[in-house]
């Protein structure tokens, strides 16, 4: 059996998407190799709501681990944000379409396999890949990501751009590793074939921050799938065992 660890990185306004719904799906599905870093970087603080300046903030700061694991390790490894619910095996799903390619990512658009969300990418770990990643931190950070409208997912359309030109061996996930819009072009009749569910689509209003928004979308997907969590919320010390912060 291959090994697949997993890398999530959070915020401490994020943390309750990470213990409620992402680390008790994983735990559900005895994923046991789970590494979770949190961003408690001065910049990375707030509310975390999309395009704010502590959202932008630990974007670059995840990249840059993306980029340091992809040169250090030697075994493939998933990102997954906390907002992600995995409802089967990932594994035997991702891992043999990840042979000949140097990532895969999960997909952002219906019926587009060229345009990627960067909340799930599964990673072939090289220098190549690593100095990628620690690129786009660096660019980014130093004002590429002002280039984009207050609105659009600067990080992830940067990266998208810069990928066509790396390189780099990339390929799309499969769609059952869905988004918001993605489950919503599957519709409940055919949720059985979803793998893993992303709460996009979250901006806040003012009546609800982004972290409610997607409370409620993890909660009602939850519901869809008969999957109850409940149980594995239980046992923080799984959960805690391979965490750490940056600061």
């Amino acid at each position: 059996m291959v090994r697949l660890d997993v890398l999530s990185t959070v915020t401490p306004a994020y943390q309750p998407l990470l213990d409620d719904w992402m680390l008790p799906s994983l735990r559900r599905l005895r994923w046991r190799r789970v590494y979770v870093v949190v961003d408690r970087t001065s910049r990375a603080r707030g509310n975390a709501d999309f395009r704010t300046p502590g959202f932008d903030q630990h974007v670059f700061n995840k990249l840059r681990l993306v980029g340091q694991w992809a040169t250090r390790r030697r075994h493939p490894f998933l990102v997954t944000d906390a907002d992600v619910i995995y409802l089967r095996p990932f594994a035997p799903v991702a891992l043999p379409l990840l042979e000949g390619k140097d990532l895969l990512l999960a997909r952002e658009i219906v019926d587009r396999d060229d345009h990627y969300n960067i909340g799930q990418m599964l990673i072939n770990p090289s220098r190549a890949v690593g100095d990628f990643f620690l690129r786009m931190a660096h660019e980014l950070s130093s004002g590429a990501v002002h280039q984009y409208g207050e609105q659009q997912p600067a990080n992830q359309d940067h990266i998208n751009e810069a990928l066509r030109a790396s390189g780099l061996r990339h390929a799309a996930l499969p769609e059952t590793v869905a988004n918001t819009a993605l489950w919503d072009h599957f519709g409940p009749d055919r949720s059985e074939r979803v793998v893993s569910y992303h709460a996009t689509d979250t901006l806040p209003t003012p009546e609800r921050s982004s972290l409610e928004w997607k409370q409620e979308r993890l909660a009602n997907v939850s519901a869809l799938c008969d999957v109850d969590l409940a149980l594995w919320r239980r046992g923080g010390a799984w959960s805690s065992r391979f965490r750490r912060s940056i600061r």
